[in-house]
């Protein structure tokens, strides 16, 4: 599918949603230690546990009933972008379209009400994770809504990308045979981002530094034409 939009054979919607659900549609598909891997090294702001276990259920734009013990005001649900259960926590992501200053903690706190408003019996510790969109970068740590604890984590997409980025440029130097599938799901995902406007750059502090030899040059403009 990613590569029916790359190559042109049909039109792509641009939008929030769409990058959401084509760079973690993608990564869903790799060895689950490796999608840890990847999402942890992005973040800005680590507050997730060091390990997942299997992912048990992912939820896109779920609704949430807004009204409850834990009211979370003027609408009948609440839609979080994605939602993933795993064995001993869930994480709750909300994700935004571009880099920078688009989150908001009272939608942020609303999610996290109505969270609590459909899973309140269930003895699951809950996590946020703010994946673009960041107003800062690493400040709050954390919501706490009723006397219950949500750590938050940040991350942004150019961040994810160079995660990405780097996991599949080392796969590419090991050239092992057995690989190659998750490469090619590295290279998808690199495409995905692509498609949406992110591409992993190469900026002038990382280049490599040539030394010219000025010596060389002037005797060279010498013998070509003259003095």
């Amino acid at each position: 599918m990613i590569s029916y939009f790359k190559y042109g054979k049909g039109s792509l919607t641009i939008c929030e949603d769409s990058l959401t659900a084509s760079v973690f549609d993608l990564l869903k598909y790799l060895p689950t230690d490796l999608f840890w891997h990847i999402l942890k090294q992005a973040l800005h702001q680590d507050q997730l546990p060091s390990y997942c276990g299997e992912v048990l259920e992912m939820q896109y734009w779920a609704k949430w009933q807004a009204k409850g013990k834990y009211d979370a005001n003027n609408s009948k649900y609440v839609e979080p972008d994605l939602f993933m259960r795993f064995k001993d926590f869930d994480l709750i992501i909300e994700a935004k379209r571009n880099d920078s200053n688009q989150q908001s903690d009272g939608q942020l706190k609303k999610e996290i009400k109505a969270y609590l408003n459909e899973y309140e019996d269930k003895e699951n510790t809950v996590y946020l994770l703010q994946v673009g969109g960041l107003i800062d970068t690493c400040v709050k740590e954390e919501f706490n809504i009723a006397g219950i604890k949500v750590l938050q984590s940040k991350t942004n997409w150019t961040s994810l990308l160079k995660s990405v980025d780097g996991i599949y440029k080392s796969y590419l130097e090991q050239n092992i045979p057995s690989q190659k599938p998750t490469l090619f799901l590295l290279e998808d995902i690199i495409n995905a981002f692509a498609m949406h406007g992110f591409h992993q750059k190469l900026w002038l502090q990382d280049c490599e530094i040539y030394n010219i030899n000025t010596k060389a040059i002037n005797s060279f403009k010498t013998k070509k034409y003259g003095r």
